[in-house]
């Protein structure tokens, strides 16, 4: 039996996701940028001294410009999950977006490939993605567009999108399975909307 109604976060973990947003816009405004960050809720049983059932670990991460360096930051990362026994991971990238055209489309679902990858493509823009994923597989993700003032400043919106449930891939996608295909996520549908999560 199938569910037919896309599964909410909890009221605490909206909660959370809304005070991290709230967070992250005035630390862009701030700083002119943000650092990778996640966050981890620590699940019954961690491996770790410190941490207890229930609380909010945050991760800051450097970003390495090359692939496999952004693998060897994933492959960390699914491993602060199992010794924290993770059940929540709430992950804050500054990245790139396109809307590809029909014939981006079309060689995308033909190969299962970028034609132009985002972060190269010439219609990108700067957006700061906000995922958050479940132990048991739910995912919900979220953008926010980043502009820009005359004196170059960026920002974006004080209030924070809906969270949709949508199904992430790529390194940072589900960092509770082994996948390390790919380095980019996409949102939706390759016909509407992809997603890198290159930082820069």
């Amino acid at each position: 039996m199938n569910c037919l109604v896309d599964p909410d976060p909890t009221e605490r973990e909206l909660s959370l996701f809304q005070y991290i947003y709230t967070k992250a816009a005035q630390l862009l405004s701030r700083d002119g940028g943000l650092q990778p960050i996640a966050f981890f809720r620590v699940g019954n049983k961690p491996q770790m001294h410190g941490p207890k059932t229930g609380m909010i670990v945050p991760l800051k991460m450097d970003m390495p410009g090359s692939d496999e360096g952004k693998d060897a930051v994933a492959e960390a990362l699914r491993e602060i999950v199992k010794k924290l026994d993770a059940n929540l991971v709430l992950m804050v990238l500054e990245s790139w977006m396109v809307k590809p055209n029909p014939e981006e489309a079309d060689y995308m679902q033909r190969t299962g490939e970028w034609k132009v990858r985002p972060s190269k493509h010439p219609n990108r823009i700067e957006i700061v993605l906000f995922s958050l994923t479940k132990s048991n597989g739910d995912s919900w993700s979220c953008w926010a567009e980043i502009v820009r003032d005359a004196q170059n400043k960026p920002s974006i919106p004080e209030q924070p999108p809906k969270l949709d449930y949508l199904q992430t891939g790529g390194r940072f996608g589900n960092l509770f399975t082994d996948d390390l295909e790919g380095g980019e996520v996409t949102n939706g549908a390759a016909s509407t909307t992809t997603i890198t999560t290159s930082t820069r």
